[in-house]
């Protein structure tokens, strides 16, 4: 969520092991940025991310 929140990429060794197409990754980041400051009532709870759920 740190990511979307904060427009940043993961750690650049777990970003090199699974953002293949790093480029996407920062559209999508910033799509999701922007949902979520158009929607801050939208919870996005990423599964991946414990925290979040609670």
């Amino acid at each position: 969520m740190k990511s979307i929140t904060e427009l940043k990429r993961k750690f650049w060794i777990a970003s090199a092991i699974v953002d293949h197409d790093s480029d996407a990754t920062d559209q999508m980041i910033a799509r999701l940025h922007g949902l979520m400051k158009a929607n801050p009532e939208l919870k996005i709870i990423p599964a991946h991310d414990l925290s979040v759920w609670k």
